[in-house]
């Protein structure tokens, strides 16, 4: 009998990449296309997007900067979420950069001791979060048609966040202290800035393969499924439960692959698809869950957290989308549309200002490290 469990359990993984190679197989033109697509993606959203952040995240990681973040942000994350200080680094990082740079944070903090691993599982459930630039140009510009609506996502997103960092506490207690200043690392990490550097690139190049992979192959599988009708049960019953069907399909879609699935909401009603791209948005997808775990692989951290907040992520912007829409329906129906180059604008000030910030915060602490500053010469 105890040989036969074994069997059982991967049962249900050996049938569906059984499944998925003999789909492979027999349609090859439309998992090239669905390839491609993935690749464009890669492209054009993922990798400039994600690339330049990948490398502040571990800048700041071979650095310490979480050390001075932590003495900095200590009052404050102790307190409402019950994490060390230097947790915000990760906090701050997932929500300028997007999927999946919290979780990278959080990994990398916690493989340099700067982080115990209650910290560590607790930030995953609210600091993997998706980026303004995605939200504002994509979700809001590109879908909804205003970066207005990109607005209203991108609050709603945040404090659906915040949200499940405030109820953190119940989702992963723990008898661990809490060191609201450094995380627990009893040490300074001395490295020359070039050093960190040349880390940070090679670091960021592996992450950003790893992310395009999971993008490739989860738009081939998502290509796949709507072409053998898949999707179409859930769709049913959605329907039969009261919900648009563009929305049902664009809920299953995205519940697969976020960029897909929240494409699909173009020309639906903004009264109905607010609040299911606000799920897509928090929720993520399978594809952000296997990049997440990607991520979290080395650190021995487990990404069931990261999914846990995530679904909870979700099913909380839900909600506080449906009740704005309801309470202020004329801040979705009634959004004027801008000029395209307004929008593009609008659409990319907030993450290059997080950039530029980061940039800033870093040079400051290159800076004042020389001088002995943040940190005594010698590590305690």
């Amino acid at each position: 009998m105890s040989a036969r469990r074994p069997m059982l359990r991967a049962l249900p993984a050996v049938l569906c990449l059984t499944c998925f190679a003999l789909a492979l197989v027999l349609r090859p033109a439309e998992a090239a296309a669905g390839a491609k697509t993935g690749l464009n993606l890669c492209a054009q959203v993922v990798l400039p997007s994600l690339f330049p952040f990948f490398v502040l995240s571990a800048l700041a990681a071979e650095l310490g900067l979480g050390g001075v973040l932590g003495r900095c942000c200590g009052p404050v994350m102790g307190p409402l979420f019950g994490v060390s200080g230097t947790g915000a680094t990760a906090l701050l990082l997932g929500l300028i950069g997007g999927y999946p740079l919290g979780a990278r944070t959080v990994g990398q903090l916690y493989e340099q001791g700067q982080l115990s691993r209650q910290d560590g599982e607790r930030l995953l459930l609210f600091c993997n979060n998706g980026g303004p630039a995605f939200i504002l140009s994509v979700a809001g510009a590109g879908v909804l048609g205003s970066v207005q609506a990109g607005w209203l996502l991108l609050g709603i997103h945040i404090a659906g966040a915040l949200c499940c960092g405030l109820l953190g506490r119940w989702l992963r207690p723990g008898t661990e202290p809490v060191h609201p200043s450094t995380g627990g690392a009893s040490t300074v990490r001395s490295v020359r800035f070039s050093q960190a550097f040349t880390n940070a690139i090679g670091s960021a190049v592996q992450s950003s393969l790893n992310v395009c992979a999971c993008v490739v192959l989860f738009a081939v599988l998502l290509r796949l499924v709507r072409l053998f009708g898949l999707l179409r049960p859930g769709i049913g019953l959605l329907t039969a439960l009261g919900m648009d069907a563009v929305c049902a399909e664009a809920l299953l879609s995205g519940m697969v692959e976020l960029t897909n699935g929240v494409a699909l909401l173009e020309g639906a009603s903004a009264y109905n698809a607010v609040p299911v791209a606000a799920f897509l948005l928090g929720f993520g997808g399978l594809s952000i869950f296997c990049q997440t775990a990607s991520m979290l692989a080395a650190s021995g951290l487990s990404p069931v957290w990261c999914l846990k907040g995530q679904l909870l992520h979700g099913c909380i912007s839900f909600v506080l989308a449906a009740a704005a829409v309801r309470r202020f329906p004329q801040a979705v129906t009634a959004m004027a549309s801008a000029a395209v180059a307004g929008e593009t604008a609008a659409a990319v000030l907030p993450p290059l200002l997080g950039l530029g910030a980061w940039c800033g915060i870093l040079g400051i602490f290159v800076l004042f490290r020389k001088k002995g500053s943040f940190f005594p010469k010698k590590a305690v």
